[in-house]
C-alpha cells in the first residue's frame, strides 16, 4: 500500500513532505527485516534521538520554526501521535481488524494537522510525559507482536503484499531518525547564529 502524491496549497505541509521524502528513500529501500532487527532499529534511533534532544535547551523547545511553523515540542507531539496510531493498528491488525491506515500524502497531512490543533497548547511538561509514555508502550506493542505477524508480506491481504513491520518501523525507528535529523539541523542552524 504506496501513498500517492497529491497537491497541497499549504507550504509548511509541502516542506514536511520534502524533508519527508527526502529522508525516507532509503528506508523504502528495505525490503525485509526479522523482529530482532527491528526492536534494535527503534531502540537505536530512540536513543539517537534522544541524545539529540539532550541538546535542547528548556527555552528552545516551544521555538517555532524547527519544521516549518512546527517547534521541538510540536514535533515530539506528532511522534505520540504517530505511536500511538502505529499501537492501536497493530493492536487491531493482531485482533484480525482491518485499520483506516492513511492512503495518501494529503490524508497523512490531514492527521498530522488535526493533531498539532489539538497538541499546540498542551504544556511542554505533558508533552514531554507522553513522549516517554508513548514510546514505551510502542516498544512493548513491537515486542509483542508475533514476528510472523510482523515479517510475512501476506499474512494480512489489506497489506496487500507489504508486511506489517513496515507500519512499525515508519510510526517509530524511521519516523525518530526523521525528526532527529531536522532537529540536529535546527540546533547546528542556531549554533550558527
Amino acid at each position: 500500500m504506496e501513498l500517492r502524491e497529491a497537491g497541497s496549497a499549504d507550504r509548511g505541509i509541502c516542506l514536511r513532505r520534502l524533508i519527508r521524502k527526502r529522508k525516507t528513500n532509503v528506508n523504502e529501500q528495505i525490503e525485509q527485516i526479522t523482529k530482532p532487527e527491528l526492536i534494535a532499529a527503534i531502540r537505536s534511533e530512540r536513543e539517537s534521538l534522544k541524545e539529540t534532544l539532550s541538546r535542547v535547551r528548556e527555552d528552545q523547545m516551544t521555538q517555532p520554526g524547527v519544521e516549518a511553523e512546527w517547534s521541538i515540542k510540536d514535533i515530539l507531539a506528532h511522534i505520540v501521535a504517530w505511536e500511538r496510531r502505529m499501537i492501536r493498528w497493530v493492536g487491531e491488525a493482531l485482533s484480525g481488524e482491518v485499520p483506516e491506515i492513511p492512503k495518501t500524502w494529503d490524508q497523512v497531512d490531514e492527521m498530522n494537522e488535526q493533531s498539532y490543533r489539538e497538541d499546540r497548547d498542551r504544556p511542554l511538561d505533558g508533552v514531554l510525559a507522553a513522549f516517554r509514555d508513548s514510546y514505551q508502550e510502542a516498544l512493548r506493542t513491537a515486542e509483542g507482536a508475533p514476528e510472523q505477524d510482523l515479517v510475512d508480506a501476506d499474512r494480512f491481504e489489506w497489506r496487500e503484499g507489504v508486511p506489517l513491520w513496515r507500519v512499525v518501523a515508519a510510526n517509530t525507528c524511521w519516523h525518530y531518525k526523521e525528526h532527529g535529523e531536522s532537529i540536529q539541523e535546527w540546533l547546528e542552524s542556531q549554533e550558527q547564529v
